[in-house]
């Protein structure tokens, strides 16, 4: 047996990520609104008073997906219930449905940015550090909190020099596509999270814009505030 294979398997039926995805859950003729706090090829946590769900309850879950903008429909059965930081919930192994396709190759590529997290090359004097695992939480706060601070901090074990060129580049968690970014490295952190702390070098207008752009092109149409997010799903939900 190959066990590369083997392990990527397991790595890839258990892998949770965190996200929150709109999903309207059944049980019965009972049905409420949520949205997840994890997800995995194999399950999902939807956050929801867990106080009428027993473990092992069959669901009927219709998940809203942000990457095309359609509902999916999928079994489920309650296999725990607790809490994720304090929120409650309820722990969901999904067992198939219609949607069940789809599902699995969304996953597939949010868990190919996991799987690689990160990356550097180097070329002349010049670094290249190519930002994976990006949630869309993550580029909402790039793009409303970092720009206008004017850095940030990437966590990494490699070293590089103070004052040293770094091109950063953004993966877009959704579409794939990449965004170049230019920095310099203003500092170096070697307790606790290790890394390196850049300054943008660009113009923060610029900035903003090339980031926003980028944003909406991975999503076409959709506002990236994570709060109206949410609600436009639960109002298209509502509509369906």
């Amino acid at each position: 047996m190959n066990t590369q294979v083997t392990h990527f398997a397991a790595l890839r039926r258990n892998t949770r990520m965190p996200a929150r995805i709109p999903v309207r859950v059944k049980k019965g003729n009972v049905v409420w609104d949520s949205v997840t706090a994890d997800v995995s090829v194999s399950g999902a946590f939807v956050l929801c008073s867990s106080a009428h769900i027993e473990e092992g309850d069959e669901l009927k879950l219709r998940f809203w997906m942000p990457d095309t903008l359609e509902f999916i429909t999928l079994d489920g059965e309650c296999v725990r219930r607790g809490d994720v930081e304090g929120a409650e919930g309820i722990g969901v192994e999904l067992r198939g449905g219609e949607g069940s396709e789809r599902w699995e190759a969304f996953m597939e590529r949010m868990l190919s940015y996991v799987v690689s997290r990160s990356s550097w090359s180097i070329g002349g004097v010049e670094m290249e550090y190519t930002w994976r695992g990006l949630s869309l939480d993550a580029l909402d706060e790039l793009l409303h909190v970092d720009l206008f601070i004017g850095g940030v901090f990437v966590e990494t074990e490699l070293h590089c020099e103070v004052g040293s060129r770094l091109g950063l580049n953004l993966v877009h968690p959704i579409d794939g596509s990449m965004l170049r970014i230019n920095t310099k490295v203003t500092g170096l952190r070697e307790v606790g999270a290790r890394g390196v702390c850049v300054e943008f070098t660009d113009p923060t207008p610029v900035l903003i814009q090339r980031v926003r752009a980028f944003i909406e092109e991975g999503l076409p149409g959709l506002n990236m505030n994570p709060v109206l997010m949410e609600r436009a799903a639960h109002e298209l939900l509502r509509a369906s």
